[in-house]
C-alpha cells in the first residue's frame, strides 16, 4: 500500500478504523462515506489538484479523515 486510501480501502466495513479515546470508534464504512461526502462538498466548491488547503480541527478522527480527504483531491491517480 501506498496511500492512506489504499489503506482505507482495504479495511472490513465493521472493523474500527480510527480511534480517539473516550470517543466511539469511526468504522471503515464510516470513514469511507465520510471522506466521499467531504472530498465531493470540497470538490463541489471548486478545491482541487495545486490548491492550497488548511485544516483546522483538533487531534482526532476529524484531522486524519480531512488528510486522506485531501489525499484523494491534491494527489495524481496512479
Amino acid at each position: 500500500m501506498d496511500t492512506l486510501g489504499e489503506l482505507v480501502n482495504c479495511g472490513k466495513a465493521k472493523d474500527a478504523a480510527l480511534a480517539a479515546p473516550d470517543r466511539q470508534a469511526l468504522t471503515y464504512e464510516q470513514l469511507r462515506a465520510q471522506v466521499d461526502y467531504t472530498a465531493t462538498r470540497l470538490n463541489t466548491l471548486g478545491v482541487g489538484r495545486n490548491d492550497t488547503v488548511a485544516i483546522v480541527l483538533p487531534n482526532g478522527p476529524e484531522m486524519a479523515s480531512a488528510f486522506i480527504v485531501l489525499e484523494r483531491l491534491l494527489l495524481p491517480h496512479r
